[in-house]
């Protein structure tokens, strides 16, 4: 009896060690593990295709994303969350990286300032996009958890994570077509670029069903008080002494920097501008740039939104490939630092040829100019 059970149970062992090992390596091969697998390939790769990636199994890219400025090294960086992703790598005339999305809050500030301390070649301008729900006393995001490492290995958790998402199409097939890395971009298209940036494929080819369609999620978020709009009416004081610290930490190894209150769309600000329940998010931007000793960029008032253009957005506060473009050339107006870092020529054509569109470089690059209307916004493109 005991003779049978030990066999039953080495067999047993045998399988689950076999399915481990087959998924180890289809994950590797897919991008959900060993990040720098998926580094290396959109580098090699980029003169010929464009490798999108976004991980279904981890969406904590901090780690890609200082994976990818270690290794190229760039002269450029732009910090912040997801609303700084649309800033490109040809938006300037000196290496660059885009690191949008890796930071959630104040916490990731210091991490990459910590990081940032490990590097022999550090950049030499710094764009930060800083949100003000980082200050929001009600936001649990400003003082989140440090993001881990991207794994090596697979966990019985990574394993049925990864499996369970086979409900949502086969993944395991898209490995073959080596476009995609990363669950995520495999079955819905958008990904992050070689540079950092990233692609709304969806949107631009206009399937999604998520877009925010005349603005009515991100308003229905501002009601339900749904992360990033919940209300205050104060200020965390701690978390812009901490940002301010971990900024002066970063700007002391530049040769320049900028700071930066990335903008709502124009019909979302309206609603928030005189609303006591985001009465914390000017008074965040001034006891920042009073600690900081310098003024914070601003693109939230009507008279900064004078070069926005709604139609230009991806929804109610992510702008598009333009709405950032316009920024940087607007501020480098008056910052002649970030003037000489910058393709002028290149971003006023651009801002030109791509008035009126959300998703430039994604529209020409996936789908030959097209662009619908996925706001429903009554744009013309």
């Amino acid at each position: 009896m005991n003779k049978v059970f030990l066999n039953g149970f080495l067999l047993g062992m045998a399988i689950v060690g076999l399915c481990f090992a087959t998924y180890q390596m289809i994950a590797v091969c897919a991008g959900e593990l060993n990040i720098d697998f998926v580094i290396d390939r959109q580098l090699d790769a980029k003169a010929e295709k464009l490798i999108l990636f976004n991980s279904g199994v981890n969406q904590e890219v901090f780690a890609y994303k200082t994976g990818l400025m270690r290794e190229v090294e760039p002269e450029v960086v732009v910090l912040g969350s997801s609303r700084a992703m649309q800033v490109r790598e040809q938006f300037f005339a000196r290496p660059f990286i885009n690191l949008g999305g890796a930071f959630r809050g104040v916490t990731d500030l210091e991490d990459y300032a910590s990081f940032l301390s490990t590097l022999n070649q550090k950049p030499k301008f710094t764009i930060f996009f800083v949100d003000p729900w980082w200050f929001n006393p009600n936001s649990e995001r400003g003082a989140s958890n440090h993001q881990s490492d991207y794994p090596n290995w697979a966990s019985l958790q990574h394993f049925v994570s990864g499996i369970s998402l086979l409900r949502e199409g086969n993944w395991i097939n898209e490995t073959r077509s080596g476009n995609s890395l990363g669950i995520y971009s495999m079955l819905r298209e958008d990904g992050y670029s070689y540079d950092g940036s990233y692609h709304y494929k969806r949107l631009a080819r206009g399937v999604t069903t998520n877009s925010d369609h005349q603005f009515g999620d991100t308003i229905n978020r501002m009601r339900g008080e749904i992360y990033p709009f919940e209300w205050s009416a104060k200020v965390n004081t701690k978390l812009v002494q901490r940002a301010c610290a971990a900024i002066n930490k970063i700007v002391g190894s530049s040769e320049g920097s900028v700071v930066i209150a990335p903008p709502f769309a124009e019909a979302i600000w309206s609603r928030m501008q005189h609303d006591p329940n985001y009465g914390y998010i000017k008074k965040s931007y001034e006891d920042l740039s009073t600690c900081l000793g310098y003024e914070v960029e601003m693109y939230l008032s009507d008279d900064d939104l004078n070069i926005i253009n709604d139609c230009e957005f991806v929804d109610g506060y992510h702008g598009g490939d333009n709405t950032y473009a316009r920024i940087l050339n607007d501020v480098s107006l008056r910052s002649e630092q970030l003037r000489r870092f910058l393709d002028v020529g290149y971003i006023s054509r651009f801002i030109e040829d791509e008035s009126g569109y959300a998703l430039g470089l994604t529209r020409h690059r996936f789908f030959g100019g097209a662009e619908p209307d996925f706001l429903g916004l009554g744009c013309t493109k």
